[in-house]
């Protein structure tokens, strides 16, 4: 889903709470994914650059889905701009 205003963005969040709402196995999911996406923990591998580089990337999806969950729908936005400018830069 392409975000093209804040409906779209209201929706995709909206989406993702309904996922990932709290109590049964959406947040043992939940859970395992923060486990699995080094949230709590360093993403950096000494000696193995392409390894950090890949939990990093890991990591930025599921702080993503988090503030999808949880976050802020200003800066979501903020933030998914940033995104479209860097990507394109």
């Amino acid at each position: 889903m392409i975000i093209r205003n804040i409906s779209d963005l209201i929706r995709l969040k909206q989406a993702y709470q309904t996922v990932f709402k709290i109590g049964g196995d959406s947040e043992i999911v939940l859970r395992h994914l923060i486990k699995m996406g080094c949230v709590n923990r360093t993403t950096f591998c000494p000696g193995d650059p392409n390894k950090t580089m890949m939990n990093e990337g890991a990591r930025r999806l599921i702080l993503e889905v988090l503030n999808l969950i949880h976050g802020d729908t200003d800066a979501v936005i903020n933030r998914i701009n940033q995104t479209y400018r860097e990507d394109k830069e």
